[in-house]
Formats: structure tokens, sequence, C-alpha cells
């Protein structure tokens, strides 16, 4: 039996869709069977971010409701034999629409936690029916939140966290993305600390800023492929460490000069 690992956050712009990616394209490297699914309703971007734009294979709402398989929605990574995509409807909006029940949903996350070793499920940013639906399934292994050092991002993962929390969900983890330790302390960015004492979610591990990101996303490319990124090693030893592999928080990352200014 599979994982689900959901990701989420609150507030938009964080970076969770590059996330999931990366840490898609992580696990399959690591020789694990992967879907990576793309819920977010009516907008879409994973598929962006994966390389999956002109996938013509139906979405994991014609799963959900019966209108497809799973074996024909999940569609193949050309990077690696384990990883896979499934898309998100453009036109269905879920908070208006109840043709998908409960039952329907956590039918969907049994069906492919059978099928696969590690699944994760790229939210939506905000609140909202598909979230409450997935946290409240049972089927959830980890849920992830994603926030970056900004004042305003971090209030939204501690908002996140402590409703989860409140709904009996205890695997919560924090991701913190694009941190750049020189802005630490300055104007509204917080250091790693502040962040996980606001938040009160533990930290899962950091994500350095860098500048590769931006172009890797817009050439469908994962912050993995790019041996140089920072940001590919952090994403790396998140997947390792999602895979019960104990890493140091900056292996890889940062040198000792610019880990203190993490404080």
């Amino acid at each position: 039996m599979g994982k689900i690992i959901m990701v989420a956050s609150l507030k938009g712009g964080v970076g969770k869709t590059t996330v999931t990616a990366g840490l898609s394209h992580a696990l399959a490297k690591m020789g694990h069977k992967t879907l990576a699914v793309d819920m977010d309703f009516g907008v879409r971007s994973l598929d962006i971010a994966l390389g999956h734009e002109n996938s013509t294979c139906p979405g994991c709402w014609d799963v959900m409701t019966g209108k497809a398989s799973l074996g024909v929605a999940a569609d193949g990574d050309e990077r690696s034999e384990n990883l896979f995509f499934m898309s998100a409807p453009m036109n269905v909006d879920c908070t208006y629409d109840e043709s998908l029940t409960d039952k329907m949903f956590r039918n969907f996350l049994k069906s492919i936690k059978r099928e696969y070793d590690y699944v994760l499920l790229d939210m939506a940013a905000g609140t909202g029916r598909l979230l409450d639906m997935a946290s409240d399934s049972g089927e959830l292994d980890t849920i992830l939140v994603v926030c970056t050092q900004n004042a305003a991002s971090v209030r939204a993962a501690e908002k996140l966290g402590s409703s989860l929390f409140k709904k009996g969900d205890e695997k919560i983890r924090l991701i913190i993305n694009s941190f750049d330790p020189d802005r630490a302390g300055k104007e509204d960015s917080i250091g790693v600390v502040d962040i996980i004492d606001h938040s009160s979610v533990t930290l899962l591990g950091v994500i350095p800023y860098d500048k590769r990101v931006e172009k890797l996303i817009s050439s469908g490319k994962t912050v993995i492929e790019d041996k140089r990124s920072k940001a590919g090693k952090a994403v790396l030893n998140l997947a390792k460490r999602i895979c019960g592999i104990e890493v140091p928080l900056f292996e890889g990352t940062l040198p000792r000069r610019k880990r203190l200014k993490f404080y």
C-alpha cells in the first residue's frame, strides 16, 4: 500500500506546485513508483511544471466520476519510468458541483494508493471543498504545508496548520521555500527559527532561493534536473527524509557561513 502526501498552502505564490513537481520527480528517481495529481481544479499548473501541458489523457475528475480508468488517466513521463502525472479538469468547480461525493473521492484515493508507492496531491491555494475532502478522508499519510519567509505567508501556514491539527491530522510538516538568508530579519522577512515558532508546524526542510528555478519551470523541467541548483539539492534531501532517510538540514545547499543567517 502506497502513501498519499497532500501539498497545501493558504497563500498563493509560495511555490507549492514547484515543490510538488520536484518531490515527485525526486521520489521517482529514487526508484519509487510516483503519481503527481493536479488538484487545482479550474486553474491547473502542475502540468506546466512537469511539462505535460499538451497531454490528451483524461484527468483525475474522470477517474473520480467513473468516466475513465486509473491506467488510462495516468500519463507517463519520459524522464522516469516511475513518474506519472494526472491532470485537473479545466471547467469543474467543486464548490458548486456536488456530483462528486465524499465516498467517491475517498475511493479515488484508495485506488491510487494501491497502485503507487507515493502519490502527491497538489492542492489549490487556500481552503476549499477538495482540501476538506482530502483531509477528512483518512487516507492521507502526510500533509506538507508550504510557505516562504514572508510574514503573511507564515501567518497563512500557521492558520492552515492549526485548522488541520484541530481536525486530528497529526502528520503535518512544514517546507520553507525560496528562503534567502540575506533577507532574514529584514522588513517583513523572517528567520527559520521564528517561522517554526510562529507556524507551530514541525519542519521537514528548507529550500533556498535559487534564480535558476523560474527558468526551469518555464521550460517544463523540475528543480532536480539542474545539478547545480541548490534548490534541487534541497528537494532531493526532502525526498530522502520523506522516505525515512536522515539528512542534515542544509546538506549540500548552503555553506556554513550562510547557515548562521538562517536564524
